[in-house]
């Protein structure tokens, strides 16, 4: 990105989401258009959990507890959705970063570039700036965040660290960006902050994955009181392909390898269609409960 005319900020900490909608909040009403981007993909407040998420925020107002309502697109990238812990605890249900890590970090550089693209632009976007609400797992100083969080700053040209109430983070960010263009400042965390309790955050999750189909407050419609009517539809199973993208394809066998080849992986970003064993398929449901099911032609 060039020319750099607002603010571009990150926020990592408990509490990071309100104070997004908080900051967001303020440009909104001063007549600014700023960029939202919602890194959290456990939260997935700009449409579901599992997907990276930007738009613009024209003449919406959002508040802290309420879900966003934009007229503006939204752009996305579906990252995962993957299966339940044995703890059912939610945080490992979305968003984990040594799942698909090379993936994570392409749709992040492509997501970023997108952004940056959007604001170069468009004058007013660039001067309203951008403010982010950073993965959870961020906040962590393990080598695997550091390099994620290199990754995320580099790709959207992030000048300003926003912490949260973690002095820990705050100190060690602090001495990673001393000498850069990124300035990092630390918010104390409001009194009334609570965490949320893992039974809470799945029925927020589900209810979220729930508005998605059914409508009811995500994006705002030409008629509020319309939401989307959810309902079945028969599909032929010789006319279901299930396709995979981001992983490892099948090994090919050591005879079919090039002499002096060693690697058995094939392009790890190839579309390649999977075919079912058994005929059988599992699929997740938004409670979060594993259920499989036998198709048949």
């Amino acid at each position: 990105c060039s020319n750099l005319k607002g603010p571009r900020a990150l926020v990592l900490g408990n509490g990071r989401t309100s104070l997004s909608r908080t900051l967001l909040n303020y440009a909104v009403r001063q007549g600014h258009a700023p960029m939202w981007v919602d890194l959290d993909l456990m939260n997935g407040s700009l449409v579901f959990p599992g997907v990276l998420a930007a738009t613009v925020l024209d003449n919406s107002v959002i508040s802290p507890s309420e879900e966003i309502k934009t007229t503006m697109d939204i752009l996305t990238f579906f990252y995962s959705l993957s299966g339940p812990s044995a703890s059912g605890d939610p945080k490992a249900l979305y968003g984990s970063a040594s799942e698909n890590s090379r993936y994570l970090k392409i749709i992040l550089e492509r997501l970023g570039s997108n952004v940056c693209e959007r604001m170069d632009g468009d004058s007013r976007v660039n001067i309203s700036g951008l403010i982010a609400s950073g993965f959870p797992w961020l906040s962590s100083t393990n080598a695997i965040c550091t390099d994620f969080l290199n990754t995320v700053i580099s790709a959207f040209k992030f000048n300003i660290l926003i912490v949260v109430g973690n002095e820990k983070l705050f100190s060690e960010m602090d001495k990673k960006f001393l000498d850069s263009d990124v300035k990092v400042v630390k918010i104390r965390s409001s009194s009334g902050l609570v965490a949320k309790d893992p039974s809470f955050r799945k029925a927020l999750l589900n209810q979220r994955i729930s508005r998605y189909f059914n409508g009811g407050g995500m994006v705002s419609l030409p008629l509020e009181t319309s939401p989307f009517l959810s309902f079945p539809v028969i599909v032929p199973f010789k006319d279901l392909h299930i396709r995979r993208i981001g992983e490892v394809a099948p090994q090919a066998p050591t005879s079919a390898l090039p002499i002096g080849s060693t690697s058995r992986k094939q392009e790890e970003f190839r579309i390649t269609r999977i075919e079912l064993l058994h005929s059988a398929s599992i699929a997740m449901g938004a409670n979060g409960m594993l259920t499989s099911s036998t198709a048949k032609e």
